[in-house]
C-alpha cells in the first residue's frame, strides 16, 4: 500500500522533475487494501480490494514487475537484481518491503503441516482453503490481526480460540477496561479468549494438533494461526550494509534517507527516531514527505503517534493520542460502550474507545492543537460520556480551522475537503478520488458526509437496516393474526353459497395446488435468498435489503395459508408441519428484530439484541431443519392418497 501510494505521488507531484519509476513486487498480485483484507471473507473479491490495476500503471507510465523480487542490491555500482536475473541500475533507490510476521519462539511451531499466517492475501486463500476441512482453530496473537483472524474463522464455521500472552487483548492500543468490553462482544460470537497464556510447545497427535500451555493445560486445534505482531523486512538491506537497528527495520533520517544517500525506505520496513510503525497512516506520510524530498520540496518526517481508529469485528474501536503516558484518568462505561481519557496539565493528551461516540474527531483536534479541557467538562463526561462542550459532536468538525486534519490515513484536511465540494464534489466517492479521504480504513466518512449535507454516521449505519425493522414487525404482526384468528369451519350443506366459492380452495384439488405450490415456491425463493450471505460469490445488492425480502416472502406465505387450509392447523403430518412452519416463521422474526436493534447501541433493545442474537440464529436454524422433511411428506401424501 505504501509503494503504491509514494509511486502515485512521485509521478504528479508538481515539479518540473520527472522520474522514470520501476517497481519490482514479490507478490503476484498489482497493490491492494490490507486494511480491509478480512473483507474478503464478507463477500469481497480480490478486484474490489485492489487499489490499481495494470491500466492505472500504464496511464501513469510505471513499469511493474510482479512475482519478482529483488534479491541483490549492489550500492557500488547502484545495481539491483532480480529473482529471476534481471539486472538494472538505479539513481535512487526506495525500501517499501513491509514486514513478515512475527514468530514466537514456541517448541514445535516448525514441525506443524496446518500452520498458516494472516498477512497477504495469499495467506487468505490457505485459511479459507483449510476453513474447508478444519473445525477447531487456534489463533496465536491478541492484537488487530489476531483478532480480525478470529473473527472470520469463525465466520468460516470454525471453532476459534484467541491466545495473547499479555493480560488484556490488543495491549498496545487499549487499557484493559476496553478489553473487557471488546472480549464481550468477541465472546457473544463465540470466539473463546484466553489471555495471560503462554503457550509452551505445539505437537501433532494423529490427526489433530495439541498446543501446550506452560501450566500444563492444552487446546486441541485443526489448524493454528500467527498473529502475534511484526518483524520489519531489512534482509535485503543488511545484505548490502545499510545500517539496520540490531532490534530489526532499516534506519532513515527525516527525509527517509538511509546510511546510503541513494537509498531510501518508507512504510513497515523503516526505522524512525526509534519506532518501527505498522500501520498505514504514518507509511503514507513517509510517501508524502520522501515524494517531496525527491521533488527537491520542502519537507521532513516528523514521526507520528500509534494512533488507532478502525472499525475491529464490527466495533469501532479508537485509541489516540498518548493514552499510556503519565495523567490522570477519567472513564465512562454504559450499554456496551467504554470511554477513557487521559487528562494531563488540564489538556486531553490521549482517548481509549469502544463502541461509537460522536465526541472523537472533537477530542482528535483537541489533541492535535493541545487545547484544555474545563472541570464542568470533566464531570459531564464521567456521568454521561460526552463532554457536553458546544460542537463536541459530529458535526463539530464543520467548525475546525481548515489546517484541521479530517483523514488520518491520507492526511487529508478540512480546507482540502471543503475545496473538493467547491470544485464540484457531490458524494463520498467524489470526495475521495479527489483527495484520497476515506480511501483507506473509512471512518472519516461520516465526517466527509457532513461537509456534504448528508446524513449522520448513525443514519448511515442504521439506513440499511430500518427496511428491515419494517418487515420483521409486519411479518411478525401477520404471523400473530394467523395464529390468533379463529379457524373457518367447513359448511355442512352444499347449498351454502359459501361451499360454491371460498370452500372450492380447500376442497378442489386443483385450488389446493394452485395455493400450495405458490406457498412452496415463496418458501423456496425465501430459502434462497437466505443463502445472500453464506454463497460470498453472490454479492449484488445491499445484503441488508436481501434479508427484508426474505422475511417478507414469509408474510405472503403466512396470507396464503387461509386460503389453502382455512386457518385449520390440522393432524398428523399436517400438524407438525403447521407447527414447524409458524415456530421457524417466528423466530426468523425474532432474529431480524435482534439484528436491527444490534445496528447501534442508540436503538432501544441494543443490549438485548447483542447478548441473544446468535442464540436466535440457533434456535431458528433448529426450527428449520424439519420443514423440508415434512414439506416432501405433505406433498407426497396428497398425490399418493
Amino acid at each position: 500500500m505504501v509503494a503504491h501510494r509514494f509511486s502515485d505521488l512521485i509521478t504528479k507531484n508538481s515539479s518540473s522533475q520527472t522520474f522514470d519509476v520501476t517497481v519490482y513486487g514479490e507478490e503476484p498480485y498489482y497493490a491492494y487494501d490490507r486494511v480491509h483484507l478480512s473483507d474478503h471473507f464478507y463477500g469481497k473479491s480480490f478486484r474490489d480490494l485492489q487499489l490499481a490495476d495494470q491500466k492505472w500503471y500504464h496511464e501513469k507510465n510505471i513499469k511493474v514487475h510482479l512475482n519478482d523480487p529483488v534479491t541483490h542490491v549492489d550500492i557500488r555500482s547502484k545495481t539491483i537484481t532480480t529473482a529471476s536475473g534481471k539486472k538494472q541500475t538505479y539513481d535512487k533507490l526506495v525500501f517499501a518491503t513491509g514486514s513478515n510476521p512475527f514468530v514466537p519462539p514456541i517448541e514445535g511451531l516448525d514441525l506443524i503441516e496446518d500452520l498458516y499466517y494472516y498477512r497477504n492475501f495469499s495467506d487468505l486463500i490457505k485459511i479459507r482453503n483449510a476453513a474447508s476441512y478444519a473445525k477447531r482453530a487456534v489463533v496465536i496473537g491478541g492484537g488487530l490481526l489476531g483478532l480480525e483472524a478470529a473473527k472470520a474463522l469463525t465466520e468460516l464455521n470454525v471453532k476459534t480460540h484467541v491466545i495473547e500472552f499479555a493480560h488484556h487483548l490488543m495491549p498496545r492500543q487499549i487499557d484493559e477496561g476496553a478489553s473487557n468490553k471488546l472480549r464481550q462482544a468477541m465472546e457473544m460470537m463465540n470466539i473463546h479468549l484466553h489471555c495471560r497464556r503462554q503457550t509452551k510447545s505445539i505437537t501433532n497427535r494423529e490427526n489433530e494438533i495439541l498446543v501446550n500451555f506452560k501450566d500444563g493445560d492444552h487446546i486441541v486445534a485443526d489448524m493454528v494461526v500467527i498473529a502475534a505482531g511484526i518483524v520489519p523486512r531489512d534482509e535485503l538491506a543488511r545484505r548490502a550494509n545499510i545500517a539496520c537497528d540490531p532490534r530489526g527495520g532499516i534506519l532513515v533520517d527525516d527525509q527517509l534517507k538511509t546510511s546510503n544517500e541513494h537509498i531510501f525506505a518508507i512504510g513497515e520496513c523503516a526505522h524512525h527516531n526509534g519506532k518501527v510503525y505498522g500501520l498505514v497512516s504514518p507509511g503514507y506520510k513517509m510517501a508524502e514527505e520522501l515524494s517531496k524530498h525527491l521533488h527537491q520540496q520542502k519537507s521532513g518526517f516528523e514521526g507520528m503517534d500509534h494512533s488507532t481508529r478502525l472499525k475491529l469485528i464490527g466495533i469501532e474501536v479508537v485509541s489516540i493520542g498518548q493514552p499510556f503516558q503519565p495523567g490522570k484518568n477519567y472513564s465512562y462505561e454504559n450499554n456496551g460502550h467504554y470511554r477513557r481519557l487521559t487528562v494531563a496539565n488540564d489538556r486531553i493528551i490521549g482517548v481509549i474507545a469502544v463502541g461509537e461516540w460522536n465526541d472523537i474527531p472533537e477530542l482528535q483536534k483537541r489533541i492535535d492543537l493541545q487545547e484544555g479541557i474545563s472541570a464542568s467538562e470533566i464531570r459531564t463526561f464521567e456521568t454521561k460520556g460526552t463532554l457536553g462542550a458546544v460542537n463536541s459532536g459530529m458535526a463539530g468538525v464543520l467548525y475546525w480551522p481548515d489546517n484541521m486534519t479530517i483523514c488520518n490515513c491520507m492526511n487529508v484536511t478540512k480546507g482540502q475537503i471543503v475545496n473538493a465540494c467547491n470544485l464540484g464534489c457531490k458524494n463520498i466517492m467524489d470526495i475521495s478520488d479527489h483527495t484520497g479521504a476515506g480511501s483507506v480504513c473509512g471512518t472519516c466518512k461520516p465526517q466527509l458526509a457532513l461537509f456534504l449535507g448528508m446524513e449522520t454516521s448513525f443514519e448511515q449505519q442504521t439506513r440499511g437496516v430500518r427496511l428491515l425493522g419494517f418487515s420483521t414487525l409486519t411479518t411478525l404482526a401477520i404471523i400473530l393474526i394467523f395464529i390468533f384468528t379463529p379457524s373457518i369451519s367447513y359448511t355442512d350443506s352444499v347449498q351454502n353459497p359459501l361451499f360454491d366459492s371460498l370452500e372450492q380452495l380447500w376442497r378442489n384439488d386443483f385450488w389446493k395446488q394452485v395455493t400450495g405450490y405458490t406457498m412452496l415456491t415463496l418458501t423456496f425463493a425465501s430459502m434462497s435468498l437466505s443463502l445472500r450471505k453464506r454463497i460470498k460469490s453472490f454479492s449484488w445488492g445491499e445484503y441488508q435489503r436481501w434479508r427484508s425480502v426474505h422475511i417478507l416472502l414469509i408474510a405472503f406465505v403466512f396470507v396464503f395459508i387461509p386460503l389453502h387450509t382455512g386457518l385449520r392447523m390440522g393432524d398428523n403430518i399436517n400438524l407438525a408441519l403447521m407447527i414447524s412452519y409458524t415456530l421457524t416463521a417466528i423466530t426468523g422474526t425474532l432474529t431480524g428484530i435482534a439484528v436491527w436493534q444490534e445496528a447501534s447501541p442508540k436503538l432501544k433493545y441494543y443490549e438485548w439484541a447483542r447478548r441473544n442474537r446468535n442464540k436466535l440464529v440457533w434456535i431458528h436454524l433448529i426450527c428449520f431443519w424439519p420443514l423440508p422433511v415434512l414439506l416432501f411428506f405433505h406433498i407426497f401424501k396428497f398425490y399418493y392418497y
